[in-house]
């Protein structure tokens, strides 16, 4: 994957942002009873943490899985993110993905410092990974999981990313998430170029997807799992997605996150509309 950014410097003040998304995973499982099969995603092995060293100013941070395990999710933490005194966002997440071969993950910003965290477990519980395709300007990229496998959890990687020489940002990332179907994960930049990573697990012990309804603008979309089952992770769509006519982005995804309960995940834009996502499993 191939990046593509302006340089520029820039004194910047500092400020923190974190995202990690906790989720189960199981190896194989034979064919039988739904009962079983859910039997052995209660008893995946809990992942091991693993923080990657941080980064320079817009280059990727890698939290590298120990040997003879693989990368089941991930997240960031930016450690310094620019913007202006007068408050214009002069940063963004280009990128939250796994390595291709499963061996970490890995997190980059636009122009800040950031570190990666891995949620690492063992070799033959790990999803598979798979690359979609670079997207067009503006459009979606799907990564689409292996027959007899599904979607367990998923990642982007902007290609490309707009912003102005002064440094404004003219894009964002409106898209991480599941398809309902299960069948693997896409990204969508406003509008930059992007690839979906797919974290694919063995379709009998794969969560199932759940879809929120469309929220009002600035509002909230839930969605909910079905009875008995809880959230183990999940992604939102952006349906609105506000920014200036001369291309000065006025919104932002500003939650992700589990219920308190367990049984569903909820998103929120700033101003714009939203859908969220939830990956369920047997509670």
């Amino acid at each position: 994957m191939k990046l593509s950014l302006t340089s520029f410097t820039r004194r910047a003040r500092v400020i923190g942002a974190a995202l990690a998304l906790p989720l189960m995973f199981a190896g194989s499982t034979p064919a039988g009873a739904q009962e079983a099969r859910d039997s052995e995603v209660r008893a995946a092995t809990a992942p091991t943490v693993v923080v990657g060293a941080q980064s320079g100013d817009g280059q990727a941070s890698t939290a590298t899985c120990p040997s003879g395990t693989k990368v089941a999710n991930g997240g960031f933490f930016a450690n310094t993110f620019h913007y202006a005194n007068g408050g214009t966002m002069y940063d963004a997440v280009r990128a939250s993905y796994p390595s291709s071969s499963g061996s970490g993950w890995s997190a980059q910003l636009v122009r800040g410092k950031v570190q990666a965290f891995a949620l690492c477990v063992p070799a033959a519980e790990a999803p598979t990974v798979v690359v979609g395709s670079q997207s067009g300007d503006g459009q979606a990229s799907t990564a689409t999981c292996p027959s007899g496998t599904k979607v367990a959890n998923g990642g982007f990687f902007a290609n490309t990313f707009h912003y102005a020489n002064g440094g404004t940002m003219y894009d964002a990332v409106r898209a991480s998430y599941p398809s309902s179907s299960g069948s693997g994960w896409s990204a969508q930049l406003v509008r930059g170029k992007v690839q979906a990573l797919a974290l694919c697990t063995p379709q009998g012990g794969a969560p199932t997807v759940a879809v929120g309804a469309q929220s009002s603008d600035g509002r909230a979309s839930t969605a909910t799992c079905p009875s008995g089952r809880k959230a183990v992770a999940g992604g939102h769509f952006a349906n609105t997605f506000h920014y200036a006519n001369g291309g000065e982005i006025y919104d932002a995804v500003r939650a992700s996150y589990p219920t308190t309960s367990g049984n569903g995940w909820a998103v929120q834009l700033l101003k714009g509309k939203s859908q969220a996502f939830a990956l369920c499993v047997t509670a």
